[in-house]
Parts: C-alpha cells; sequence; structure tokens
C-alpha cells in the first residue's frame, strides 16, 4: 500500500493526490518555492525537508527502456554467387539495385517465374502453354530501389520504344495506303525492335527462380551484391 499525499506550493494547495515518487519529482520541478507537505498520520502540514520520505536522497524514476536499433535493411535479403536471394516478404535496402547509389525512388514490380521445363508446351499449342504457365507460375511483388539517373534512363527508353513503335505502325499504315512492301517491311521491323528494346529498358530484375518463401533474382549490382550475408541454404 503506497502512502497517498497532499502538497502545497507558495501557499496554493493543489488539487490532485500524489504518490511519494511524484512529490519527489513536484520537488524537483519547484525548486525554490515554498512547498509544504502532508498525508494521513501526519500532525500538520511540513516542509519536505522536515519529512524523512523526502529528507533522504530523492527517489530515481525508472527511465524508459530505450528504443530498439532501427531495424537492418537487408534482414532477409541474401547473395548466393551472383544472384540476390530474399524472403518474399522481405524488402531491398534503400540502394539503387543497379549502381549502388543512394535510392530516390522505388518501382513496383511483380516478378513472374515457372520452370523453364514447361516451355516445351509451346509445340503443344502456345494456347495452351499459356494457359498453363498462368496456373503454375510463381510471382513476388517488390519495391525496386533506383536512384535518379536510373529512374530517368529507364523512363527514357521505355519513351523511345512507344515511339518507335508509333513510327513503325505509322510505316505499316503508310506502305498498305501505298500498296508499297517497302514501307510496310521497314515498319514491321520496327514495331518488333521496338517492343523487344522496350522490354530490355523496362527490365530491372530478372528471377532465376521463385518458389513459395524466396525468390532468386539477377541484375544486381554486384558491390550491392557484396554487402549481403551469404546464403545460409543451397538452392535445391
Amino acid at each position: 500500500m503506497f502512502d497517498v499525499w497532499y502538497v502545497s506550493i507558495d501557499d496554493a494547495q493543489l488539487a490532485d493526490q500524489f504518490t511519494t515518487i511524484q512529490v519527489h519529482e513536484l520537488i524537483r520541478q519547484n525548486a525554490g518555492k515554498n512547498i509544504l507537505v502532508w498525508k494521513s498520520g501526519m500532525d500538520q502540514w511540513a516542509m519536505p525537508a522536515q519529512v524523512p520520505e523526502f529528507a533522504q536522497r530523492p527517489i530515481t524514476l525508472v527511465p524508459e527502456a530505450p528504443a530498439p536499433p532501427p531495424r537492418p535493411q537487408h534482414v532477409g535479403v541474401f547473395r548466393h554467387d551472383n544472384v540476390l536471394v530474399m524472403f518474399k516478404t522481405a524488402s531491398l535496402p534503400d540502394r539503387c539495385v543497379k549502381c549502388n547509389q543512394p535510392s530516390n525512388v522505388k518501382i513496383k514490380k511483380t516478378l513472374y517465374w515457372h520452370n523453364p521445363a514447361w516451355y516445351a508446351l509451346i509445340l503443344c499449342g502456345a494456347l495452351l502453354y499459356v494457359i498453363v504457365a498462368l496456373a503454375i507460375r510463381k510471382t513476388v511483388t517488390l519495391d525496386i530501389p533506383l536512384c535518379a539517373m536510373h529512374h530517368s534512363r529507364r523512363k527514357t527508353g521505355i519513351l523511345v520504344s512507344w515511339l518507335i513503335v508509333v513510327l513503325g505502325i505509322g510505316l505499316i499504315a503508310f506502305g498498305a495506303y501505298k500498296n508499297s512492301g517497302a514501307p510496310a517491311g521497314i515498319g514491321v521491323l520496327l514495331f518488333f525492335a521496338a517492343l523487344i528494346y522496350g522490354l530490355i529498358a523496362a527490365k530491372l530484375l530478372v528471377p532465376e527462380k521463385i518458389d513459395d518463401q524466396y525468390a532468386w533474382l539477377k541484375g544486381v549490382n554486384p558491390e550491392l551484391l557484396a554487402q549481403m550475408p551469404e546464403f545460409p541454404m543451397q538452392p535445391a
């Protein structure tokens, strides 16, 4: 059972009731003022120095527990040779994956992977392969960090690829209008070249493997990769 104290400061009694520790704090905060204390069992109000509980060394308040250190950015992110291995729920460190500089932006990307052996289904028909691939593929969604330079390069590459697509379609239409095969042929070549260039420009990381727990990713800057701990398991 703890004591209940009443406190008066400069002849004004405080409305609240206080514990011994709280009175010690009030005395510290109001040093130099006329302070009187009283509790049940005392004959009259008294100065703190006249009361044994406060005449002795002040009680030290228990300090708050320190905050935990910042969570390391690469928790759940490892390296295996030249491949980054990470838990699918982990986050990539805030460094550009292409040059290891501090990142300015993050690109949300969903990556897909299935065992390459399933490509053999294309021989049985493209539609059958697409249906099976959609059913068995593994996915991982990442916020991929980039620096300003590589983000700008990626946007520029995507824009250029779209402009070439438009040019290719225009040449195809012009060739059809003029009944000329040369412009249309060039347009077809430009169209497919633009698609390939656009895929390369937009590509950030390439999945080597994805399972239910981990993602193995290629395309990470070697210096950034070297900062990661070695993957404790060997991929199956």
